[in-house]
């Protein structure tokens, strides 16, 4: 959403136009402009480019001499919002010097657009003024309120511009704000009596500690950035300049409360205060320094996406080497990301890294293609806004002149070693430093992040002055503050507080409930939602916080089954808008992904077509020809509104980063990077009351840090899901994750101190009708809820809803489905069914790469086997032809070529494959039909057996080949040689390793059963979408209503 920055600035546009008596009609903007710079008394004089006063700009505020210089001849829409911008710094920063400013500077990201490429920026003053000078100036020549109507009324963004002869980028940024963000001028706000804080005891001595180096450890709810706040204005009371105070924040959210607080309750002067991320404080060292270390002057900020696009890029080029992830080739580069930025915050660059096994061997030469490559993009990513700062520092920080006197530091202990070496430095040589957070509260280890960091440790390099403590908890009720306490103490937790309530009115209720099952705890939390409603607690009072993204989709897909409104995980593409909006772009570019998308009928306008940019095309898509903003107005259309906004953030990134590449280029890589963003699960938008009405909020407990709600349900405390089952990374070197178990339990102390009114806790006995252990913390939660005097209940079984029912409808006559149908059904229904349906799909590089590679295995066993050379290579043509067949750009194409010609010299050299029989089919009769599968070679040996291999062309994985596929192709094989003995082997082909498979001790009747099962459902039409992993490279992505179904299987382990 748009920024207090810059809706502050934008209304005291509106004010200035508004004592100026200036109307909202569509007249030439430069009239409004030129009363306003009458007014203030300000002139303005044009120059030749070359002049000296300019002093290589296109204009200059010159406050001395009251005038803009600005160069002549420039476009009259130039003009008039460069003037604009000037008039801005003239009204708003009136304590600052002259301005300087290029008119190219005017196409500045409009921070509201494109929030996913500025979240890595802080707002040092500088960067705030130039945010408030361009929100002021676009309001000021093309008023919220004015654009808004004319839109409605008919006209295009390019018609508004061109009666206000304005830049149409400036009209689109208007149209954002006013439609898709809601936003309005608000006057008279300058005058508004400031907020006083007000502190409690500890608070005010915490904040106004004269001490070298002072840490306030803050229990939950006991008023931190309260405390934060205060110490701020504190400081300037006292006379410090605002220059001289740097805070840093956690993150943006926070940096963007604190701003507010000091909004509300402080003087003027408090908006120059340096708020930052640490990121954010970075990318300023960066900004002015970072030619010392060889960077550009502007270096490109790599985001995560951008940065999982370089990864790509050297995996495609080989120059990763042998790349095993054939099947999904991007899906390991995220964690590989991770483990880069891991290794950069401890110190380790590729050189110093030693390699213990190929895996790791891998991931460090991919690091040093990763590096080399970002330096020659002029790039650093998010780990280097850190590392490289501190190399900055290291050389500036004794003689820099503006190094702050006073580092004011929030959420000490979310910061990781790195982090925490940066703020050493920057607090070094007597400066004053201010630290306040929670030990208890460090949930980011995962992160690096330092539990108990030297901050608050007694280390060589910091030692407290003094410590303070607000244990003074305003958030929740007594009964419940009594429990947080005894939890940490019953969880092993060090120092636990002894928290005081604030209120002793209401007690409060703690619940803890044991399930039967899966549905008796589901069914059981809906219950309990429901008693809690009729209790007085809102819906939107009340949050399930999940230990995982993938439980808390589950769990709101099935509260929205029970009839709640819910304000659960939702992603950019669960929205109808956004996914249009990405057809309406791929079909006026030409690409074939969705060419035969129904929803998008007609043939895109003009504009579209026009434009230069992805974004440009994106703003026409909304506010050109088709005008599909018009539709979004309306409050039940809030969540398209939130999803267009991500789009048009992903589209500005890549408007910036490919700009002068060709539209239809672009189009493509924002369907990548959008594609991206699922995989990762980066495309997630959120709901407000404003936007959903009252509705029972479900997020993950991570994203829960700082919120607080009535009732807190917390469920699925059983092994395996809380704390998860533990992933390896190419970081972990086979050590366990460090401080897991502690990790785990500093989360659900977090978890458990959201709570105002009810907390209840909940886990299940029985999981797919098997045992389900409790937590490894359920002992300890039943000991605090004991202490505390709280509720014992169990949840037996189903309160409403039933389980869902389908329908059969069965198909005529009997019918046989491959092996690979049924597959691909389990995979996703909805996905299967449109494959079926639709004329023209585009195929998967990996579905295409294997069906081309059953080509070329044929070619290679009817070639030579003395001409090994000529064998492979007419082996390989084969294969090429079968990819061409199947029409695959998916960007792989040279890695799957490589690693074909690799797989098919190895078979060459190996008898048994020429003297097998290759893809015989086999045939096992079911009662919903009869299964066709292959085996892939079939050699018949001289005892008399006969031995069957399965081919398997990705590498080979810990959990070895599906169960169910050895179950029905051992039972295959007996249909077809009942009194011959069978011998199954799994042979994959990257490695040439072959795996003998043990018979199934059932001989494959579960197995049997299961396909059969997945029969029925296909007579009986069941085609819901199933989410998953796969979902960001399926080719129905823009097609898929995934928000009716996700999480549909409520047993989410």
């Amino acid at each position: 959403m748009i920024s207090i920055v810059a809706s502050r600035a934008a209304d005291r546009a509106a004010e200035l136009r508004a004592s100026l008596g200036i109307g909202y009609a569509l007249t030439p903007a430069i009239h409004a402009v030129e009363s306003a710079l009458l007014n203030a008394g300000l002139g303005v004089c044009r120059l030749a480019p070359d002049d000296p006063l300019l002093a290589g700009a296109d204009g200059v505020l010159d406050r001395q001499m009251q005038i803009i210089w600005i160069r002549a001849n420039l476009p009259a829409a130039a003009e008039a919002a460069l003037l604009a911008h000037e008039l801005a710094h003239w009204c708003l920063h009136r304590s600052v010097g002259d301005f300087a400013d290029l008119v190219s500077d005017l196409d500045g990201v409009d921070e509201s657009i494109a929030a996913p490429i500025q979240e890595a920026d802080g707002y040092s003053p500088m960067e705030r003024r130039e945010l408030e000078a361009s929100a002021f100036a676009a309001e000021f020549i093309a008023p919220c309120q004015a654009v808004a109507a004319a839109f409605a009324g008919g006209a295009t963004a390019q018609e508004i511009a061109g009666s206000l002869q304005v830049p149409e980028r400036v009209v689109v940024r208007q149209l954002v704000a006013a439609l898709l963000e809601q936003w309005t001028p608000r006057l008279a706000t300058r005058d508004a009596p400031e907020e006083p804080l007000t502190l409690d005891a500890e608070q005010a001595a915490a904040a106004t500690a004269r001490d070298q180096t002072t840490v306030v450890v803050a229990g939950p709810g006991s008023g931190k950035t309260r405390a934060l706040a205060a110490r701020v204005l504190h400081l300037l009371d006292e006379g410090v300049s605002p220059a001289r105070i740097l805070a840093v924040t956690f993150s943006r959210n926070a940096a963007e409360e604190l701003r507010q607080r000091l909004q509300r309750s402080g003087p003027d002067e408090a908006a120059e205060v340096g708020v930052f991320t640490l990121h954010g404080y970075g990318l300023e060292l960066l900004r002015r320094f970072g030619r010392m270390l060889g960077l550009p002057e502007c270096p490109l900020v790599c985001d995560r996406i951008t940065s999982l696009r370089v990864l790509e890029e050297i995996v495609r080029g080989g120059a990763g080497g042998v790349w095993e992830h054939l099947d999904a080739p991007v899906r390991p580069l995220a964690g590989l990301l991770d483990a880069i930025g891991g290794w950069k915050e401890n110190g380790l660059d590729p050189d110093t890294l030693s390699a213990t096994d190929q895996r790791k061997s891998d991931a460090v030469r991919l690091y040093r293609a990763y590096e080399q490559a970002l330096r020659e993009r002029g790039g650093v990513d998010y780990a280097d806004l850190i590392t490289l700062a501190r190399l900055v520092l290291r050389e500036i920080g004794s003689w820099y002149p503006e190094m702050p006197d006073h580092v004011l530091v929030d959420e000490f202990q979310d910061m990781d070693s790195s982090s925490l070496e940066l703020l050493r430095l920057v607090a070094a040589d007597g400066r004053v430093l201010w630290a306040v957070g929670d030990p208890l509260q460090a949930i980011y280890a995962f992160r690096g992040a330092e539990t108990m960091s030297p901050i608050v440790r007694e280390a060589d390099d910091v030692k407290p002055r003094a410590m303070y403590r607000l244990t003074t908890n305003y958030r929740s009720t007594p009964l419940i503050v009594r429990f947080i306490s005894a939890l940490g103490v019953s969880l092993g937790l060090p120092d636990v507080p002894a928290l005081k309530p604030a209120d002793s009115g209401e007690p409060g209720r703690i619940v803890l409930a044991e399930a039967d099952d899966d549905e008796a705890e589901l069914s059981g939390l809906a219950q309990t939602i429901r008693e809690a409603a009729a209790a007085g607690v809102t819906l939107g009072g009340q949050a399930v916080l999940c230990r995982t993204n993938q439980l808390a989709r589950g769990i709101a897909q099935r509260l929205r089954a029970e009839g709640f409104a819910v304000n659960g995980p939702l992603t950019a593409l669960d929205q109808p808008s956004a996914r249009a909006a990405l057809s309406w772009m791929a079909r006026a570019a030409d690409l074939p992904s969705a060419s035969d998308d129904d929803a998008t009928g007609g043939r895109p306008p003009a504009d579209l077509q026009s434009a230069s940019t992805v974004s440009a095309m994106l703003a026409r898509y909304l506010f050109g020809a088709l005008g599909a903003a018009r539709g979004l107005s309306e409050k039940r259309h809030a969540l398209d509104r939130q999803a267009m906004l991500w789009l048009l953030g992903c589209a500005q990134r890549v408007s910036l980063r490919s700009a002068e590449a060709p539209l239809r280029s672009q189009v493509s890589e924002l369907i990548g990077d959008v594609r991206r963003c699922v995989a990762l699960g980066e495309d997630h938008i959120k709901g407000s009351p404003d936007m959903l009405g009252d509705s029972v909020n479900v997020m993950t407990i991570h994203a829960a840090k700082g919120l607080e709600f009535d009732a807190v349900y917390v469920p699925r405390l059983n092994a395996g899901v809380f704390p998860p089952r533990h992933r390896k990374s190419p970081m972990d070197d086979g050590a366990p994750e460090r401080d897991a178990a502690a990790a785990e339990a500093r989360l659900l102390y977090v978890a458990a101190s959201r709570a105002r009114r009810w907390l209840v806790l909940s886990c299940r006995r029985q999981a797919r009708r098997r045992a389900s252990e409790p937590s490894q913390f359920w002992k300890p939660i039943r000991e605090a809820v004991q202490a505390v005097g709280g509720e014992f209940t169990r949840w037996t079984g189903p309160y409403g809803a039933s389980a869902a029912h389908h329908s059969p409808s069965p198909m005529d006559g009997a019918r046989t489905w491959s092996l690979s149908e049924l597959r691909d059904y389990e995979g996703c229904p909805y996905r299967y069914a449109l494959s079926r349906e639709r004329e023209r799909v585009p195929v998967g590089g990996y579905a295409a790469f294997v069906h081309a590679m059953r080509r070329a295995l044929r070619a290679l066993q009817r070639s030579s086997e003395a001409d090994r050379d000529r064998s492979v290579s007419e082996a390989l043509a084969a294969w090429q032809q079968g990819m061409r067949a199947r029409s695959v750009e998916d960007g792989w194409e040279q890695l799957y070529e490589a690693r074909a010609r690799e797989m098919l010299g190895r078979l060459h050299a190996d008898p048994a494959f020429h003297a097998g029989e290759l893809f015989l089919t086999l045939l096992l009769p079911m009662a919903h039909g009869c299964l066709s599968l292959s085996a892939d070679c079939v050699i018949a040996k001289e005892d008399g057996a006969v031995a069957i291999e399965r081919f398997v062309y990705r590498a080979r994985r810990d959990a070895g080949p599906d169960a169910n596929v050895v179950g029905v192709l051992y039972r295959a094989c007996r249909e077809t040689w009942p009194h011959t003995p069978i011998e199954l082997a799994v042979r994959y082909l990257d490695s040439g390793e072959r795996v003998p498979v043990q018979r199934p001790s059932d001989d494959g009747r579960r197995a049997a059963e299961h396909y059969d099962g997945v029969m029925r459902a296909i007579r009986e039409r069941r085609f819901a979408p199933k989410p998953g992993d796969h979902c960001a490279w399926c080719a129905h992505l823009l097609v898929c209503p995934r928000v009716e179904s996700r999480g549909a299987d409520t047993t989410l382990d």
